[in-house]
């Protein structure tokens, strides 16, 4: 599913998907990136590192499945907290139902 916000200080808008992150899994580091989420982008680009350097490159590939089950969520509580809000009141429902914070 995905949820469209607004920015309510500069009217930014942003997609949401929440659930797995299928892209995670697959791109890792990458999809931060590409979202622009630069502090959990330089987050993981530092612990895949270490991993891979020092454990295995496998474990990365391993930590990039296992964190794709969190990915959208922290994504997602993100964009809320920094002035995001829920355009519909359906995805409103849909968030409060979920147990995220969400203000209007």
């Amino acid at each position: 599913m995905k949820i469209m916000l607004k920015n309510k200080y500069n009217g930014q808008y942003r997609v949401v998907p929440l659930g797995y992150s299928f892209t995670f899994a697959i791109f890792g580091v990458f999809v931060p990136v590409i979202r622009r989420d630069w502090a959990f982008a330089a987050l993981i680009a530092v612990i895949s590192f270490l991993m891979g350097n020092f454990i295995s490159t496998f474990s990365v590939v391993v930590f990039n499945i296992v964190l794709a089950f969190f990915y959208n969520k922290m994504y997602a509580n993100s964009a809320l907290l920094n002035g995001f809000q829920p355009q519909l009141q359906e995805d409103f429902d849909y968030l409060q139902k979920k147990g995220y914070k969400v203000f209007k």
